[in-house]
Parts: structure tokens; sequence; C-alpha cells
């Protein structure tokens, strides 16, 4: 019996078994050959798993269709999950899809959409705010609400410090390699679009240190996982944020004032997209926007019978006239 090799039919034909459960498999074995962290993987494969048990281990990769997006988007919203979580679990299942089609799985990509949503503002804390947040953690353990040692709170005040000063997001000093003052931020990962170096000052290296070590500590003493571990710095500032009456914070909210600080002192978008390793600066943008965000602030504050007047200064050419006129128009005083 002779085999013709070239034979197209052929190919087709033992690519029509290659099975979801055995794709995963591979892909997992791909994203290690990236030297991808193992939290990393993890999160990409838990979404992954997540799809495979709804249309089936078994289903032949060349059968996955829009019908079953459409399914999985349904078994979200019956979960209750948020349009962003949703968007984050499509996104990777996508991804997924194109690896398949590069490695010459499947001939096509079905034409998937995130769902639309309308993108958040931005919100930073004034000095105000964020020392107003550092009192409180120490007023939430009064409070009996958190189990907290001194060194804890002291931890993680300083913790916070950092994150406002770098704009790292939460897992970033955990994960990724500390060389010296200089801490690897690896690309073509998470939501990092390339490589970047974030250099700290001594104390923040040593802080970094400190924090994983802590961390493990933890994981050692109570058995579970580092993610829920270090997620616990999160939850205080959470809490803290509350107990302060500050509406809307939130952790990120650290990296978003690391983003405002840095373009009111360098006024250069650029530079700020570089430090927080957007891949389009139009991401980037929406920093631009405090001086609206902060009148808007301001005019609730009159509202709320808490200020007879909001007065806004702009200093400037032909544009500072425009901002004027713009405050105005917004209702300023």
């Amino acid at each position: 019996m002779s085999i013709d090799w070239y034979n197209k039919s052929l190919t087709d034909t033992q690519y029509d078994y290659y099975q979801v459960g055995d794709a995963l498999h591979d892909y997992e074995q791909y994203l290690m050959s990236n030297m991808l962290k193992s939290d990393v993987i993890m999160g990409y494969m838990l979404i992954l798993r997540q799809f495979a048990e709804m249309v089936g281990y078994h289903l032949q990769v060349q059968q996955i269709n829009l019908q079953h997006f459409t399914q999985f988007k349904n078994w979200c919203k019956e979960r209750r999950l948020s349009l962003h979580t949703v968007n984050t679990k499509i996104r990777a299942i996508k991804t997924f899809l194109n690896w398949l089609k590069d490695s010459g799985r499947i001939q096509e990509l079905p034409n998937v959409k995130c769902i639309p949503t309308a993108q958040s503002k931005p919100r930073f804390f004034t000095n105000a705010e964020f020392y107003s947040i550092l009192r409180n953690v120490l007023k939430i353990r009064a409070s009996n609400k958190v189990e907290l040692s001194n060194y804890e709170i002291d931890l993680y005040k300083r913790a916070y410090h950092f994150y406002r000063d770098t704009g790292l997001r939460l897992m970033e000093p955990f994960i990724y390699e500390l060389q010296g003052n200089k801490l690897v931020i690896v690309g073509s990962s998470t939501k990092n679009a390339y490589q970047r170096n974030v250099y700290l000052n001594e104390d923040q290296s040593m802080l970094v240190i400190e924090l994983r070590d802590f961390m493990k500590k933890h994981v050692d003493k109570k058995g579970c996982a580092i993610g829920t571990v270090i997620k616990n710095l999160s939850r205080i500032f959470q809490t803290a944020v509350k107990a302060a009456e500050i509406p809307y914070g939130k952790f990120h909210n650290l990296r978003d004032t690391f983003a405002t600080r840095l373009y009111y002192a360098s006024g250069s978008i650029a530079k700020v997209c570089d430090r927080l390793g957007h891949s389009d600066i139009k991401m980037t943008r929406k920093y631009t926007h405090f001086d609206e965000i902060a009148l808007e602030e301001a005019l609730r504050i009159r509202e709320r019978g808490q200020a007879d007047e909001v007065v806004i200064i702009s200093i400037g050419g032909n544009e500072s006239q425009q901002q004027l006129r713009t405050g105005l128009a917004m209702g300023a005083d």
C-alpha cells in the first residue's frame, strides 16, 4: 500500500480528529515553553477549561464556531460576571484559537467580538484621600474587621506608598524577576505589550524582597495559594477606602494616581505610556482628561453644600482660554 503524503484530503482528515482536550494539553506545553510564569499559565488554562467543559473536551477543534461563543457568553451571564471579566475570558480563548490557526490545526477563525463596554474613567487619589486611606488601615483593625499586627499595618502602608509611586499592578512585584534595583516586566504576557524595566530605589527594592518573604511565610503557614495571599493587599485597601468614605476607590486606582502624577509633573503622555507599558498611546490619553474629572468632582461637592463656589484657573495662550470656556460651560462659577 502506498500513501501520498502530499495528499491534502489526508492532511485534512488527520486534523479533523484533533480534539479540544488534546489541544489544551499542547497549548499548555506551548505556554510553558515561552517561559511564562506559572500563575499566568494557570489563569489562561482555567479559562480554557471552562470553555472546554461547555463545548466538550472531545469536540474536534475544527468544529468550534460562533455559536459556542454565544453559549459561553450566556454561561458567563448566568454567573453574573462583569462585562470586563467576560471580555478577558473571550480574549484568552481567541488567543488560543489564533495559536490553533498558526499551528495549522484550524483553517478559519470564527468572527468573535468582545462585548462593547463603556470605558470607565480613571480615578486618582488626592494626597488628602490617600493619607486618609492609610489612617483607616489602622482603624479597620480597631473595629475588629481585620486581624492585623502592628508589623502588618506598617508593611501594608509602605506597600501602598510603593504602588502609588511605581504604578505597578498588584501581582507584578511578586511574579517578575528582580535584578538588583531593576524589576524586569516580561512582555507578551497578561497586559504587558512589551518587556520593560521598572527601576526602583534601594528602599523600594528592599520592600519587594520583604513583601515576597512575608507572602511566602503566609503561604507556608496557611497552606493557601500565593495569589490568594497577595490579593489580601487589595482587600485590605478596599476596606480602608470604604472606611475613609471615599466613593469608587479601587486598588488599581493607585496605578491611575501614579500615571496622573507623572503626567502632571512631566507633561509628556508618551512618557506615561512608556512607564505603564501600554502598547498604544490611545490607552494612555485618558490620563490627560483629569482636569475635567476634577472639575466634575468639585461641582458635586458644591451641590452637596460643602462648598460655596467653584473657581477654575488656566494659564497659557489661546488654548487656556478654551479650557476656561469649557469649565464655565460645565458649571464653574
